[in-house]
């Protein structure tokens, strides 16, 4: 039986060939689409993740902690951090908010101080400065948009507030940057400068929360080695500390990355329900062109049963042959995009977190799924042929004009 479905196949290449070929475009856009979905998800985790590592030490209840002195601790904490997890990017930050006058007003934002090896913050500075030389020790970097709303430009003067701090307090700091920062709402209260000068005006020798980045972790799908180094980083420090996830420390860009993948997850889900009516549309077609041969085949003596089996044969045959070539080409292309592929209209999809620049990935999982749904897309939809093959009269089919 087998061999007579694969030499009725060839009788009508064309038919044939066009019908993997349909087989062969849903395997392969399935490959493709979890290629995408996948490379998104880490571009949104990385960009995520470059700004506040992948894990965030704190003093225990920060967030119940009203008075500054509660929320900060010495800065040697972060040096006991590098002895747990030896290779990791270590920062320490001292966040505080500020305000910043210019010429005529005042304006509220967040002053960042930045340790002199703090690579992230610094490569955000310099890829997105507009203006001046960057950031320079005891000097500030200013938003774009709020250097303009208080008209402060590279070398002036900006006069920074800190109430209730430890430190100076206060202290006019030369302007010596711009950034143009592609969130919107960033722009208009970034404030940075180096982390000596953030300690002498805010709290001396103090940090508010250390950063860690692990190395080698560049994926959504690395999420339980974060959660293993948090473990073993959670039980050095003690109990006067909490260490957290990027995702509990910023629950807002975890919420971005959760509403994005249940959008990527809709969006795969739509692609495989046209793929398989396309499918189903194909096969069906294919049956309709072939109903006189059928006929014929009926009245050398085939079974109802018999007829039923060679259709479903047909179609089997004509998925995996579709299959192999659209795998092949899905395997491909996931290669060459796993070496990294521009994302389109990347400037307005920066304020969401895609970078410019992403990487395809594919999962064994993602293959197995890919490759069941085409088979079990073409089983279903061969069904209803089947079907009305077994029910075939002879005379009639043979009298048929469709093919």
């Amino acid at each position: 039986m087998i061999l007579l479905a694969w030499r009725n196949l060839w009788r009508a290449p064309g038919r044939s060939l066009t019908t993997a070929g349909v087989v062969a475009l849903a395997t392969f856009v399935g490959l493709l689409t979890f290629t995408l979905f996948w490379a998104l998800l880490n571009g949104i985790f990385e960009t995520s993740t470059a700004k506040t590592g992948h894990l965030v030490v704190r003093v225990r209840g920060y967030a119940e902690k009203e008075a500054l002195a509660d929320r900060l601790f010495p800065a040697r904490v972060a040096d006991r951090v590098r002895r747990t997890l030896p290779g990791a990017e270590v920062e320490g930050v001292l966040g505080y908010p500020v305000l910043v006058a210019g010429e005529g007003r005042a304006l509220a934002a967040l002053l960042l101080g930045i340790e002199p090896g703090k690579r992230n913050d610094r490569e955000l500075i310099k890829r997105h400065l507009v203006g001046g030389a960057g950031l320079e020790e005891g000097g500030a970097v200013l938003g774009r948009t709020l250097a303009r709303r208080l008209k402060l430009a590279p070398g002036a003067a900006a006069y920074l507030f800190a109430p209730g701090s430890l430190g100076q307090g206060s202290g006019f700091l030369p302007v010596t940057g711009l950034v143009a920062l592609p969130e919107a709402r960033m722009e208009q209260n970034f404030v940075a400068t180096d982390l000596a000068t953030a300690q002498n005006l805010v709290a001396p020798g103090m940090l508010e929360r250390v950063e860690v980045t692990l190395p080698g972790i560049r994926r959504f799908a690395n999420r339980k080695l974060i959660e293993k180094a948090r473990a073993v980083l959670a039980a050095a420090l003690g109990p006067d500390y909490e260490v957290l996830r990027w995702d509990q420390a910023y629950p807002g860009m975890a919420t971005l990355l959760s509403v994005s993948q249940r959008w990527l997850y809709l969006f795969v889900g739509l692609f495989f329900l046209l793929a398989g009516l396309m499918v189903l549309n194909a096969l069906y077609l294919s049956f309709y062109e072939r109903i006189r041969e059928l006929g014929v085949i009926a009245a050398l003596g085939a079974t109802p049963a018999q007829l039923m089996r060679l259709v479903f044969l047909e179609a089997t045959l004509i998925a995996l042959l579709g299959i192999a070539v659209g795998t092949a080409l899905g395997l491909f292309t996931a290669g060459w995009m796993s070496h990294g592929f521009p994302m389109i209209a990347a400037e307005e999809y920066a304020q969401f977190g895609i970078p410019k620049t992403l990487y395809g990935e594919l999962h064994p999982g993602d293959v197995a799924a890919t490759l069941a749904f085409a088979l079990l897309t073409t089983w279903l939809a061969v069904l209803w042929p089947a079907y009305l093959a077994g029910r075939l009269e002879p005379v009639v089919a043979m009298r048929h004009a469709g093919a």
